[in-house]
């Protein structure tokens, strides 16, 4: 679902998505709520970011935290060696989504670091 959902974003840009993490079964639901998260960040990033030159990186990595009922999802979205990085004066529409994107007991955290999201 990952791979699919940044493939557009990959075309002149293969080796520069570095995704990994293990294999994890989702809901159909949660499954389509971070495909449009994934979507958004790809496109910022593509827009703004570490894909909108020639030389940026962009870093999925998950891992999965706690045992049985208790598991979670970590998903970190890194960019690096893309242009100089400002947080938005403003949320759009695409910041809120992300922000909700994982509910229940998750959280959002967007770091805007000079180097990158």
């Amino acid at each position: 679902m990952v791979r699919r959902a940044l493939k557009p974003f990959e075309a002149n840009r293969h080796d520069r998505i570095i995704v990994d993490g293990p294999t994890v079964a989702l809901p159909a639901k949660s499954s389509l709520v971070l495909t449009m998260c994934l979507h958004e960040l790809a496109t910022n990033a593509a827009k703004y970011g570490a894909l909108s030159n020639g030389t940026g990186r962009v870093h999925l990595i998950w891992e999965l935290l706690g045992n049985g009922s208790d598991r979670k999802v970590r998903l970190s979205w890194r960019e690096s060696a893309g242009p100089p990085v400002t947080a938005p004066q403003r949320k759009g529409f695409g910041s809120i989504l992300i922000e909700q994107c994982f509910v229940g007991d998750g959280e959002t955290v967007f770091d805007f670091r000079q180097d990158g999201l």
